[in-house]
């Protein structure tokens, strides 16, 4: 399950150590969003149904706190998520944190997981930012990784355009019969930055689906139409000092 959507959303940490004076967050992060599909992992997970999340963070320095709320726009689905994030002083150009959050899921069925992640970049190309995620799930003893690289456009003082290319390999993460291919996704994120504390992202993406998913349904000639799938959303972010 991804973390957080789109990229734009990714809740960026600082480095350093809390100190007394940091006994209070030294900034809290609201988003409040609206997709018109919940895909994870290069599926559908409501099955063409949109979803509504919010998110609320607090930031000391290096570490954040957050909890983020989903709910189906048409079906009766809702999921809960409460976490931490850790990001390490590295040196310049390196962008390293890890984390661990608890997901409860509610709808028809009552269900849990818990999942700890890393995340790394590389940030010292101009044209070009190279990313790796690793999600491990206790569930299903099973890990994801997403390898990706962005490409930001400063349009103009306003507006900022970030086209991706992102490949997932499913390791016993979604399924336990397969690992390797999962999933190909492009997408494009557009921000216009209100002011210092407020901006708006629309953001349009599409996987293809990979082996992993093909054989989840049994081969490629039993892959319905519509298995890649196209969606899109809009969100707003508030920093509050």
């Amino acid at each position: 399950m991804q973390r957080f959507a789109p990229l734009a959303a990714l809740i960026a940490s600082t480095t350093g150590s809390i100190s007394a004076a940091q006994a209070v967050p030294t900034d809290y992060e609201i988003i409040t969003a609206w997709d018109s599909n919940y895909v994870q992992q290069g599926r559908d997970t409501l099955d063409d149904t949109g979803r509504f999340w919010a998110l609320l963070s607090a930031n000391w320095q290096s570490v954040t706190l957050y909890s983020e709320l989903v709910r189906g726009d048409s079906q009766d689905y809702s999921e809960a998520k409460f976490g931490v994030e850790y990001g390490f002083d590295t040196p310049d150009n390196i962008e390293l944190s890890a984390g661990y959050h608890r997901i409860e899921f509610y709808g028809l069925e009552r269900a849990h997981d818990n999942e700890v992640f890393a995340d790394l970049a590389y940030t010292g190309w101009d044209w070009l930012t190279p990313s790796a995620n690793y999600t491990y799930a206790t569930e299903n003893s099973g890990y994801f990784i997403e390898l990706a690289v962005a490409h930001e456009w400063q349009l103009s003082e306003q507006w900022v355009l970030v086209p991706y290319l992102l490949q997932g390999f499913d390791y016993g993460y979604v399924t336990e019969e397969h690992d390797g291919n999962n999933h190909t996704q492009i997408g494009i994120e557009a921000s216009w930055q209100w002011s210092d504390k407020l901006s708006a992202t629309l953001h349009l993406h599409h996987a293809f689906i990979g082996t992993d998913i093909r054989r989840e349904y049994g081969g490629a000639d039993l892959v319905p139409d519509g298995s890649d799938i196209t969606w899109g959303g809009v969100l707003l972010t508030w920093v509050i000092d």
